[in-house]
């Protein structure tokens, strides 16, 4: 379990660093989109018991949005690797790919975008997890009463801060093409726009989290 876990932190890490691209630079950019796949693939591996199950059971609202966002997830990093590839200027050469390099950029800007949006609420439906491990900590016990409340309150806050930050970001324009070219601010601090891209996870995440416990209650009164 802790090695899962450290394996979706660096994950995440990576993604992060991977949507500041011009920001640190299209070298640095592919290592660290080769090292996310390479912790995609990993996370996979380790969560294959999900692949044999996948036809089993019973079909609920729940599962459904589940299975989608997964097998979105994995579409969205395939294209965002093949389309990579075929841009690559620093670490791969493969040349039966290069005539599609201005069809890739463009299937490159919605693997990104769409793949930051279908992880991030990969992560809240399993946020209830992460959830349940802090209750479950020594320090839990001795937290004050009302702490919860002030955690969901927080989790709140931080998805309204994500909405400005989805807006500030202009990613919405990118996920439905409005704009094919992604514009960076190079003046701004680049701690601010990892907080920016921190707030709209968090927005994902709280939107999954809050879907996926408004599913089970409604399967339970059902």
């Amino acid at each position: 379990m802790k090695f899962k876990i450290l394996v979706d932190v660096a994950m995440t890490a990576a993604l992060y660093f991977c949507m500041a691209y011009m920001l640190v630079g299209e070298e640095a950019h592919e290592w660290a989109g080769s090292g996310l796949l390479l912790l995609f693939i990993l996370h996979n591996v380790l969560n294959r018991r999900w692949y044999g199950a996948l036809f089993a059971g019973r079909w609920t609202a729940l599962r459904i949005f589940q299975t989608a966002v997964n097998l979105l997830c994995l579409v969205s990093m395939a294209a965002a690797a093949v389309s990579g590839a075929a841009m690559s200027r620093y670490i791969y050469d493969v040349p039966f790919l290069r005539d599609g390099a201005s069809l890739a950029r463009v299937v490159h800007m919605l693997a990104a975008y769409w793949g930051y949006c279908f992880m991030s609420l990969h992560l809240g439906l399993h946020w209830s997890m992460m959830i349940g491990m802090v209750k479950s900590s020594p320090l839990a016990a001795r937290a004050p009463r009302g702490t919860g409340a002030v955690m969901r309150l927080a989790g709140f806050a931080a998805a309204c801060f994500g909405v400005s930050a989805l807006l500030r970001q202009n990613l919405l324009a990118y996920m439905f093409l409005r704009s094919q070219f992604v514009f960076f601010d190079f003046e701004r601090p680049l701690a601010l726009f990892f907080l920016d891209y921190a707030g709209i996870m968090a927005l994902w995440v709280w939107t999954a989290h809050y879907l996926r416990a408004l599913m089970l209650r409604s399967a339970r009164k059902s």
